[in-house]
């Protein structure tokens, strides 16, 4: 497989005003294949319920998330050259750690750009997205967080908070799929994903040129889906089309 590199940066341009959004949110969803209209019925595992709800036969929490911590990490190896692993700070709500200084919200998780490293909530967050639907609702946050490190290791750079959001939530399809063809992850596995995914979507009347816009669940799905059929260059051409037709 290619090599991941350093791109050209996409250099920041203006606010888009309310009509120009209304235009990009058309071309986020038809680059990934879909229209508005159709979005809702594009199928995959993706777009199933959870087959159950804290699903028998998890492992521990404790065991169970540094496995997926070394799969995301070993699937980024592979992919970029020249590869470095981000730190990870988990459960910031108990440790205080900060991100430039700046607190993070309760229940969340995130990259931080300027530590390099990424952290999230196991109280209000991760624990509790592993009892209601299992490992990988857990796993899809981790895949998305590790997606914006990635980001930052190819310098990538973005005029709307969206796209680099969307292109994260790409990349973790991409890595969902290499587990789901190496026989590592089966339906239901895909299906927890898809709960989390369902969780996050920003609420409805947010902008697309928000500047804390991810995207709404249907759009996030759609871009997993995409990230989930094609793999990581796919995701990484896509996301530099969109932002050549905004």
């Amino acid at each position: 497989m290619n090599d991941l590199h350093t791109p050209p940066v996409t250099t920041a341009r203006p606010t888009f005003r309310a009509a120009v959004a209304g235009l990009l949110l058309g071309c986020l969803l038809a680059l990934v294949g879909l229209t508005t209209a159709s979005a809702r019925a594009a199928q995959l595992p993706l777009a199933a319920p959870p087959r159950a709800l804290a699903p028998a036969g998890e492992p521990p929490y404790e065991q169970r998330v540094p496995a997926l911590i070394a799969s995301i990490d070993g699937f980024w190896r592979q992919r970029v050259r020249g590869y470095v692993s981000p730190g990870l700070q988990p459960g910031y709500e108990t440790t205080g750690v900060t991100c430039g200084g700046e607190a993070i919200e309760p229940g969340n998780a995130e990259y931080c750009f300027p530590g390099r490293f990424i952290t999230w909530d196991e109280t209000n967050l991760t624990r509790p997205y592993y009892e209601k639907a299992g490992d990988m609702a857990v796993g899809f946050v981790l895949a998305h967080e590790w997606g914006h490190a990635i980001q930052d290791q190819l310098g990538q750079r973005f005029r709307l908070n969206i796209f680099a959001e969307l292109e994260a939530d790409c990349f973790a399809g991409a890595w969902l799929r290499n587990l789901y063809t190496s026989g590592q992850a089966d339906v239901g596995d895909v299906q927890e994903a898809a709960w989390a995914i369902r969780q996050i979507g920003d609420p409805p009347g947010t902008r697309i040129d928000d500047p804390d816009a991810h995207g709404s669940s249907k759009l996030r799905g759609a871009w997993v889906a995409y990230g989930f059929k094609r793999g990581v260059h796919a995701c990484y051409a896509r996301t530099q089309q969109v932002m050549r037709a905004g």
